[in-house]
Formats: structure tokens, sequence, C-alpha cells
């Protein structure tokens, strides 16, 4: 005597949903302030990301300028040294076109 499995394609799946399988692992389990409770499937992704953005700016330094310049601070300074110097500097410099367009438009 052998042994027979039968198999109940419906049952099977209805298992595999209810184990989880099919469902997307929260984010609960990765971030330990958020709480279970929290309900996002309302949600809508980037609603609120270009009104955001329009109120920020953010600047990405790359690693080699990150590691001269410890914090913000240091950067803003740094950065109102060179305006300063940069002002400083066109102002004894004649004016140059900003490109051919400019300069053409000129001498007409």
């Amino acid at each position: 005597m052998g042994l027979v499995l039968e198999w109940d394609r419906e049952k099977a799946w209805e298992t595999f949903y209810k184990q989880g399988a099919m469902k997307k692992e929260s984010n609960a389990s990765h971030d330990p302030d958020m709480l279970d409770t929290y309900d996002f499937s309302g949600g809508v992704r980037g609603k609120y990301a270009q009104r955001y953005a329009a109120g920020s700016n953010i600047v990405r330094l790359d690693p080699d300028v990150a590691e001269t310049f410890p914090d913000s601070d240091s950067v803003n300074e740094a950065l109102r040294t060179l305006i300063k110097f940069a002002r400083q500097t066109t102002k004894k410099a004649p004016q140059q076109p900003l490109n051919r367009a400019t300069h053409e438009r000129e001498a007409d």
C-alpha cells in the first residue's frame, strides 16, 4: 500500500494567502519607531513630494568635499567667503558677454 496524496488547488491557495506568503513585509519589523497599528493602506505615495521639494534646498556633497566640511555651518561660511571674493573680483574685471548670442545682440 503506497502513500496517496490529494491536491486541492483551492485549499492550497487559501492556505498560501492565510499564512501571509503574498503579503508585503511590514516596515514595522524594520523600524522600531513604526507601530503595528499604523495603517497606510489609504495613503498616496508622493502626495506632498513636490510641495516639500519646493520648500527645501538640499544639496548633496560628494564624499571628498564632505570630508572637508564637518557641518552645514562650515559649508555656508566657505560659500559666503567665495561669494564675497567673486564679487570683489568681478568689480575689478571688465564685464564679459555671457555667450555668443549676448555678444551679437550688443553689437547690433
